[in-house]
């Protein structure tokens, strides 16, 4: 989770290296929003500004939440405690957060007010 320079940033670490892009692929590729190794946060929410959807919007930014507390929680383990995750479970644990979060809120139907 180090850029080829030897330094860590957050763009890297969420966005840019294949750790990340491919747990991002997964998690919001059937939404519509792919990852690529050149994106910025910027270019990113852009993607997300896109979908059609208020609900599919909302999902997205609430996965893009989960994920990013998830895989901080990965770098530390590697930094500090030699833990390391496949992506796959990484993006487990995700998808069972963002059940989790969805199951709890109210959610009204599609195309009506919060």
């Amino acid at each position: 989770m180090i850029d080829s320079g030897g330094e860590e940033t957050d763009t890297h670490l969420f966005l840019q290296c294949s750790y990340s892009i491919w747990v991002l692929e997964q998690l919001l590729g059937p939404l519509g929003v792919h990852a690529n190794f050149n994106q910025t946060w910027t270019s990113f929410l852009l993607d997300i500004d896109i979908l059609h959807g208020k609900v599919e919007k909302t999902i997205a930014l609430l996965a893009i939440q989960i994920y990013t507390c998830h895989l901080w929680r990965e770098r530390n383990a590697r930094a500090h405690d030699n833990g390391i995750f496949r992506p796959s479970r990484l993006l487990q644990g995700i998808k069972m957060d963002l059940r989790a979060c969805l199951a709890s809120s109210t959610w009204n139907r599609p195309g009506s007010d919060y």
